[in-house]
């Protein structure tokens, strides 16, 4: 799978099926997307610096975090089961000069 984003929605292509749209989402200004372990999730970062949890399989925004940061979320990584830790660790880099740690259990 593939994403692609504009100033007003995200789409998901299946490449295995020439390059098929098989999911749309009307959500706006995402800058940053990561897929996380085993493709059922993917983390969007947006211009108003809003954190969203895609889950793939039900096709919806499973979550939103409103303020996770000040400004845009430029960037977005992982790191699965760091030490400590019960779930995957979400790092997001932000233009507000800050990044965070976020776990996802």
């Amino acid at each position: 799978m593939t994403v692609s984003v504009s100033n007003e929605s995200l789409k998901i292509w299946s490449m295995e099926a020439q390059c098929q749209r098989i999911k749309h989402f009307p959500l706006a200004e995402i800058v940053s997307v990561k897929f996380l372990p085993r493709d059922r999730y993917v983390a969007l970062g947006d211009k108003k610096g809003q954190l969203h949890l895609l889950d793939l399989q039900a096709g919806e925004v499973v979550h939103t975090e409103e303020d996770a940061h000040k400004d845009a979320i430029w960037t977005i990584d992982w790191h699965h089961k760091p030490e400590g830790a019960q779930g995957i660790l979400i790092i997001t880099g932000s233009a507000d000069g800050t990044a965070k740690f976020w776990e996802l259990r």
